[in-house]
């Protein structure tokens, strides 16, 4: 892809570099900036002011809370021209400058109106569940451990409620503008069972605060018999009458992929599985 020269902070001649990160949130931190600099956001922008020799700013495809992992999370930066357009380059660079739970894997130059966040059209999570006999010490703090003796099938006729367009208020956290839709379609809703491991991917044109974990937890709950099926039909057909409560816990959570028009990002080739 060709890029073009962008306008950022009044300095005309940097250049927009856009880039797929991968990071575990197993020590709290989330995507976002923290006021003590210990978000991922934090340790990225250091790194590409390290590298640059000047204040760089890193604007994310969105939050995660914190506790969450990503494999695809995508950002895009503004850098000053005389630096090489070369992925290796900025990989090794980047990467040389970050914390062992941190790395850039993919960077391509976007067309000059391309943004991580609002040029996104859909966004991927997957959510990861242990139901093996014996907890493996390996994966503590990246799945959620719910153990046997779980309706999968039960599972699944709930993930197939959330398909298509509905208002998600009642699985969604924190206060809601009035101002702001909480309408969200949903494209995929789908659960793969492995060897001990449940796999449930959530697709959509957006997420609202805490709504992948809300759509998980709610979904687990029918699973156990706590709840019926109609309960979360209920909470779709009236959100303004009910809200779940349950939100699956933030470890088992992972970022897979950012989905962009074509010709505003390559695809990314995910060469592992974030198995625990």
């Amino acid at each position: 892809m060709v890029g073009c020269e962008q306008e950022a902070d009044g300095v005309r001649g940097d250049v927009r570099l856009a880039f797929r990160v991968a990071y575990l949130g197993t020590a709290g931190r989330g995507r976002q900036s923290q006021a003590d600099g210990s978000g991922i956001q934090d340790e990225v922008g250091r790194s590409f002011e390290a590298l640059c020799g000047k204040g760089v700013r890193v604007h994310g495809a969105g939050r995660t809370d914190a506790g969450v992992h990503a494999v695809g999370q995508v950002v895009h930066v503004d850098v000053p021209r005389k630096f090489p357009l070369v992925e290796d380059f900025w990989l090794r660079a980047v990467n040389a400058r970050l914390g062992c739970g941190v790395r850039v894997w993919q960077m391509w130059v976007p067309p000059c109106d391309f943004h991580a966040r609002f040029s996104a059209l859909r966004k991927r999570y997957c959510y990861l569940l242990d139901t093996s006999r014996i907890e493996m010490p390996f994966r503590h703090g990246r799945v959620w451990r719910v153990g046997e003796g779980v309706d999968w099938e039960a599972a699944r006729e709930v993930l197939r409620c959330f398909m298509g367009r509905h208002d998600f208020r009642s699985f969604c956290a924190g206060d809601v503008k009035p101002e702001e839709s909480t309408v969200r379609e949903v494209y995929r809703a789908e659960l793969l069972e492995e060897g001990g491991m449940v796999r449930i991917e959530l697709e959509a044109n957006g997420f609202l605060q805490r709504m992948v974990r809300m759509l998980v937890g709610a979904t687990v709950r029918v699973a156990l018999g706590k709840e019926k099926r109609e309960w979360i039909v209920r909470l779709l057909e009236n959100p303004q009458k009910g809200a779940s409560r349950y939100a699956a816990p933030a470890c088992g959570l992972y970022l897979m992929d950012v989905i962009y028009p074509v010709g505003y990002a390559p695809k990314g080739e995910l060469t592992f599985f974030p198995r625990p």
